[in-house]
């Protein structure tokens, strides 16, 4: 992991900065059959999440490598476009979030979390996997996992 690793919540101030990992880390995501969403949306539409939910963002060093974007729902968290700057993939900054995640998850009230992962990504169902994350449920490309929390 990268020395200095900083994890917060982020609003719809960082609206510029989460668009743009969003937009550099889901890149390559655009040739998937059918093409990531994440590279269509538009900051306005980036800005809505921020407004309705949470955002997530990782600093390293005072630069933003990192952000995500919570929905916060009744009984769980869903975790929306983890997304990790090419630069700093690999070196287990998604991971970091993800348990940062796991305890700040409670102290909402919290206790499941839930995401979508695309078969086509064997190297992310790995990382949730690893995490304790189960499969719920299957939509066509991509697996709904869950992971209860104490």
């Amino acid at each position: 992991m990268m020395d200095r690793l900083a994890i917060a919540w982020c609003g719809p101030e960082a609206t510029d900065t989460v668009h743009r990992l969003t937009q550099a880390a889901f890149a390559s995501q655009a040739l998937l059959d059918p093409p990531s969403g994440a590279v269509l949306e538009s900051v306005d539409v980036v800005r809505e999440h921020l407004t309705a939910g949470r955002g997530i963002l990782a600093t390293a060093r005072g630069e933003a490598v990192a952000a995500a974007r919570v929905v916060l729902h009744e009984d769980y968290l869903h975790l929306r476009r983890l997304a990790v700057h090419p630069d700093c993939q690999r070196r287990g900054i998604g991971r970091a979030i993800m348990l940062w995640l796991q305890c700040q998850a409670p102290e909402l009230g919290r206790h499941e979390i839930r995401l979508g992962v695309r078969h086509d990504l064997p190297g992310n169902q790995a990382l949730y996997a690893a995490l304790g994350y189960l499969p719920l449920a299957e939509h066509g490309y991509w697996t709904e996992m869950r992971l209860e929390l104490p």
